[in-house]
């Protein structure tokens, strides 16, 4: 009695398939912070295996300080990531090449990053997807950039929005209808701005010192004796 709907679990890279059942059967949801997860775990981020039991990923961030947490790397790096599991999964069943384009699709891990996040925090029937009755939360790109200019007009627009977009393309930002961003710049005090910059980078220097941290290379771990395919 001690799970239920109000526990998401971060990570659960490890569980096996009872132990994974069992918190699934309790109504938890699970969060992958898959970068993290791949710089830093002995398993692979919890996605295809949560869809292979009836539930839905969604997906976070981790130990941020290591790399950039944008959310659309985060969400590209948990297709291609879950599609190169795919792969060598039916490699070893025999099943390669796949017959079609297979169980995990760029709409998927933009699925995962929307509606997964939503219904993780319990919040899916209020945010989550562009639907009647919800609140007007919106992200809006420019698709004028090189980088994803040549996959319009006619290209599939969630596969545009994980493989080719770039937090510099999002032109704007909605939140319960309020604009956060608006024509490529934060709706947000500039002076105020500068203020919170400026006690961010105090605050870091600060644990620096206090910390007596030194930059210094660091030695080459051994590779394993043999990989894992």
């Amino acid at each position: 009695g001690l799970l239920g709907p109000d526990h998401n679990i971060g990570h659960g890279n490890c569980f096996d398939d009872t132990e994974l059942k069992i918190v699934l059967d309790a109504g938890c949801t699970i969060t992958a912070t898959n970068l993290t997860e791949m710089l830093n775990y002995e398993q692979p981020a919890m996605l295809g295996r949560l869809v292979k039991h009836g539930a839905m990923p969604s997906l976070g961030t981790d130990c941020d300080p290591y790399f950039n947490s944008s959310m659309l790397a985060v969400t590209r790096h948990a297709f291609l990531h879950q599609r190169e599991l795919d792969n060598r999964s039916l490699w070893h069943e025999g099943a390669w090449p796949a017959k079609t384009q297979h169980s995990t699709l760029t709409r998927d891990a933009l699925y995962w990053a929307t509606m997964g996040g939503a219904k993780a925090f319990g919040l899916d029937k209020k945010t989550g997807s562009i639907t009647p009755g919800k609140q007007a939360d919106l992200v809006m790109f420019d698709c004028r950039g090189m980088n994803i200019f040549p996959a319009l007009p006619g290209g599939n627009a969630a596969h545009i929005v994980v493989m080719y977009a770039e937090t510099s393309d999002i032109e704007n930002v909605i939140v319960a209808g309020r604009f956060a961003k608006r024509n490529g710049q934060l709706i947000f005090d500039a002076a105020r701005l500068a203020r919170l910059h400026d006690e961010l980078l105090a605050s870091r220097l600060r644990m620096f010192e206090q910390g007596q941290f030194k930059s210094v290379p660091v030695e080459r771990g051994p590779q394993p004796e043999h990989f894992v395919l």
